[in-house]
């Protein structure tokens, strides 16, 4: 599913531990963009001492086939960068084969 009002994401990538740079330094990150994917807000309660936890994030909805592995981070069009939280769904039917794509839970990195 293409969302044609979508945004386009940046994601990092770390290198993998044998890529060095020419002075022999670990590279730190590749990238590459994905285009028309959406965000929905996504929050969750958990019962902690009798008081209510709301842990907070995003849910990114990425086209079918997005490059985007658990271990990435997400970079948003205003600079916010988002860590992935765990596996990405991969939503399709097998009575039709529609595969709409990808739902993605993103927790935001700071510090």
């Amino acid at each position: 599913m293409r969302l044609p009002h979508g945004e386009t994401v940046t994601v990092r990538r770390p290198s993998s531990p044998s890529a060095m740079s020419p002075r022999g330094d670990p590279l730190p990150f590749t990238t590459h963009t994905v285009e028309g994917c959406g965000f929905a807000p996504r929050t969750a309660t958990e019962d902690v001492d009798r008081r209510d936890t709301v842990i907070t994030g995003l849910t990114l909805y990425a086209p079918a086939g997005a490059d985007i592995r658990p271990t990435d981070r997400i970079v948003r069009v205003d600079g916010t960068v988002w860590e992935i939280a765990g596996e990405p769904g991969d939503w399709w039917t097998p009575l039709t084969g529609w595969h709409p794509g990808l739902e993605i839970a993103v927790t935001r990195v700071t510090g």
